[in-house]
């Protein structure tokens, strides 16, 4: 990877996404017409690289340059400091969150020892959303209402220190993985704490009256298996978040967690329904002899589900590794 790919990838990780892969292509071609001006006849060497990038301006500031101001929320003036701070901040929270439910863990009496581990996931991910919120506040004020530029790199900076080129396969969706860590932690709180809140509405007598739709015992069953790729997942999708790009065990780890949902989502199309009675058939039989076709045809279309789910993963399984294998990472 040449020095003139690190330069555009520096400058393209921050810019506004709308216009970045032109603007990529617009700013390489420019360069390398800029450096065979430059070299005339002759081979380019490092060296002249390295005085063309210098002359040609710092990443942030050529970023400054295409974005608009009112566009970004974190401009390219106080961007380093920001991610440095962020990063440094997120560190210090989410750790000092584990110590504290691990000193209260040590000194409860509660007899569901699991339960309060997993209580542990949404008290560090609402500590680490509070201090992203904070200091993106913090960071945007200072963006929009100060004129002053504050870096944490010398003015006399060297290209040959720019970071590995990151490509657009390798970028990371920071939103997406942020709403995927919310989806799947509201997925552990609903299943672990309330499974008999979800329920199948139907009307009766003019008045509409919900049932608890999960077979409890097929779900104690699963739910172990779900917690380990959930929780699991979690962890990955932080870890990517903080190295603010996919890398090579990143990649594996997403893959692996992919094939793991699709064995379990294989043992419950050909284990017990997830959709049953069984619940309601203890309390109110008359009932669940009313409602079992509506539950038969919830049971079916439920394992239809898991299989379409099992080809949609079982494609990106193939197209992930293909471009693992393709781009060679």
């Amino acid at each position: 990877m040449n020095l003139i790919d690190k330069y555009v990838s520096e400058v393209s990780r921050r810019l506004w996404k709308k216009n970045r892969k032109d603007i990529e292509k617009e700013l390489k071609s420019t360069l390398e017409d800029m450096l065979e001006e430059k070299v005339g006849e002759r081979e380019a060497t490092e060296e002249d690289v390295v005085e063309l990038l210098k002359e040609f301006g710092r990443p942030k500031e050529i970023a400054s340059s295409y974005n608009t101001p009112d566009k970004y929320l974190i401009g390219p003036k106080v961007f380093d400091m920001y991610t440095m701070v962020l990063k440094i901040v997120l560190a210090v929270v989410i750790t000092l969150t584990i110590l504290g439910s691990g000193v209260s863990l040590a000194f409860s009496q509660g007899d569901n020892i699991f339960v309060e581990l997993l209580l542990i996931i949404p008290k560090i991910f609402s500590a680490a959303v509070g201090a992203f919120g904070g200091v993106t506040l913090i960071f945007a004020l200072i963006e929009h209402f100060t004129d002053e530029e504050i870096d944490i790199k010398d003015e006399d900076w060297d290209p040959r220190d720019l970071p590995k080129a990151v490509e657009e396969y390798d970028r990371v969706n920071i939103m997406g993985l942020i709403f995927k860590i919310i989806i799947i932690i509201f997925a552990l709180v609903l299943l672990n704490f309330y499974p008999d809140k979800i329920p199948v509405f139907y009307q009766s007598g003019g008045d509409w009256i919900f049932v608890s739709a999960l077979n409890m015992e097929a779900l104690s069953k699963f739910l172990p298996y779900l917690n380990i790729l959930w929780i699991t997942s979690i962890i990955l999708n932080f870890v990517i978040l903080v190295q603010g790009k996919w890398d090579l065990k990143t990649k594996v780890g997403d893959i692996l967690l992919s094939i793991f949902s699709v064995v379990i989502l294989v043992v419950m199309i050909t284990g017990p329904d997830i959709i049953n009675l069984k619940g309601l058939e203890a309390t109110n039989p008359e009932l669940a002899q009313d409602l079992n076709p509506v539950f038969s045809i919830l049971g079916s279309m439920t394992k239809v589900f898991f299989g379409i789910l099992i080809a949609i993963i079982f494609f990106d399984i193939i197209k992930k590794c293909y471009k693992i294998i393709g781009v060679g990472v």
